[in-house]
């Protein structure tokens, strides 16, 4: 049983393991779906323009989602912890992906973002350990803190070419990471941003870089490429902090 107020979809009552929600529906309410045992396949008609938090947190048999075609945005943690989720294809027309939108998605080996999206928010994808690559189009100029930490399968990553720093916490644990190449724009890199990255062999600093926190590279002991510009005044410290084996201590902003 859909509970349908005006054009939100409120609440989902039922057993079902494939829901076609009704055209005319403009919002998947928060919770609606939250924790559905039999869920497996969902189909949202093209007047869905918003999904609000958590609608289908923790769907543990969600395998298929069909995304409206005018979808703009996805909430906190909407898809998070859907542990089946393996592809995620995201319609042209989306503009936000909001905290842990898909966070903890252990099955997730594919998610193809488009072109018109602006704003990834934090640990949107953290947790995602099947994740193999992600292309992050141009129109996201700034990616916050713990994005993509603990991706663990994550080998190849395109940051979009306005970034202009690389947050706290970052890619912390992505540990099938060898290479890394920073656009031209970043100035600035965070506090634990490589944090652990054990297999990480090198990154391409750009021209333009002014701030590298100390612990930045914490822990990357695998890393044997990376310049340093002679104007970083802590680069040392940096190198210092590569070569550390012990636990990074918890910072939080």
């Amino acid at each position: 049983m859909l509970c349908i107020t005006k054009t939100i979809l409120e609440k989902y009552e039922g057993e079902e393991s494939c829901v076609h929600i009704p055209e005319g529906v403009t919002t998947i309410g928060a919770h609606a779906f939250e924790e559905s045992k039999t869920l497996k396949e969902v189909y949202l008609p093209d007047s869905v323009t918003q999904i609000d938090d958590y609608a289908f947190f923790e769907c543990q048999s969600l395998t298929f989602v069909k995304y409206s075609k005018k979808l703009k945005r996805i909430g906190r943690a909407a898809f998070a912890a859907c542990i089946n989720l393996k592809t995620v294809v995201l319609p042209e027309t989306l503009e936000v992906i909001g905290w842990q939108a898909f966070a903890e998605c252990k099955a997730l080996e594919e998610i193809f973002l488009p072109q018109g999206l602006k704003e990834i928010r934090f640990s949107a994808f953290e947790g995602c350990s099947s994740l193999k690559r992600i292309d992050i189009p141009d129109g996201v100029k700034i990616l916050p803190r713990s994005v993509f930490s603990h991706c663990t399968s994550l080998k190849y990553i395109r940051l979009p070419q306005n970034l202009s720093s690389v947050g706290l916490y970052f890619f912390w644990h992505c540990d099938s990471l060898t290479e890394l190449v920073l656009p031209e724009n970043v100035t600035s890199i965070s506090e634990y941003a490589f944090l652990e990255c054990k297999n990480l062999e090198k990154i391409s600093l750009p021209k333009g870089i002014e701030t590298i926190d100390d612990t930045a590279c914490w822990g990357c002991q695998a890393l044997k490429e990376i310049s340093i510009p002679d104007h970083i005044e802590n680069k040392d410290s940096i190198l210092a902090m590569m070569n550390c084996k012990e636990q990074a201590p918890a910072l939080f902003d």
